[in-house]
């Protein structure tokens, strides 16, 4: 579950203005040439390592508020539920740039589903048609913030019926006993934010 909302956060990056010149660089650096895998693949392995990383740290956080009285290995299995909704929003909002922004010839496609007589567009033209949204850029934004809302609100929904489970004895996973997992909430969301309002490289 974690490494699947570290991919889709990976996903984002690599669509980034600065993926391409950063990889660039550590190919130069480590000597990677060609399709620069090596230099990909540490990307990747740092994308995943991260917020596993991060997660690690507050879910001890978590363990020693709750004072030891669940097993470490059953509250870190039981807390990881949270990346779910997280990983789902943020990838429901980056398809949706995707269907506005590359949805703006649907209607020729409707008028000729099997490309008869057409010709490979420029890159103008693509350029051209990118720019001309299903919906407007605001609208846009605001629902992808819905989303990520959304999701944010859903991980915390788990955490409030997963966490009676996870305690049965002891003090109750509630309260001040959540902030280190509401923080890694917030972080991924915000995170994934910030991903939805940088510009992204269109790939034709």
């Amino acid at each position: 579950m974690l490494s699947l909302l570290a991919l889709t956060g990976f996903h984002g990056v690599t669509m980034m203005p600065f993926w391409q010149t950063e990889m660039s660089r550590l190919a130069q650096w480590i000597g990677d040439g060609g399709r620069l895998l090596t230099s990909f693949s540490l990307g990747l392995l740092v994308a995943l390592a991260i917020p596993l990383l991060v997660y690690l740290l507050l879910s001890a956080m978590t363990h020693r508020l709750l004072r030891g009285t669940v097993p470490f290995k059953p509250l870190l299995s039981g807390l990881a539920f949270v990346a779910l909704p997280l990983a789902f929003a943020y990838h429901l909002a980056h398809n949706l740039n995707h269907l506005v922004r590359e949805t703006g010839d649907l209607g020729a496609l409707l008028a000729n589903p099997l490309g008869l007589g057409t010709h490979p567009l420029s890159r103008a033209e693509h350029h051209a048609r990118s720019l001309d949204l299903l919906l407007s850029t605001d609208t846009l934004f605001l629902l992808q913030a819905g989303l990520i809302l959304f999701g944010f609100w859903t991980a915390m929904q788990v955490l409030r019926h997963r966490g009676p489970r996870l305690v049965p004895n002891g003090p109750p996973l509630t309260g001040g006993r959540l902030l280190p997992m509401l923080a890694f909430a917030l972080g991924m969301s915000g995170f994934h934010l910030w991903l939805l309002m940088q510009p992204m490289i269109m790939r034709f």
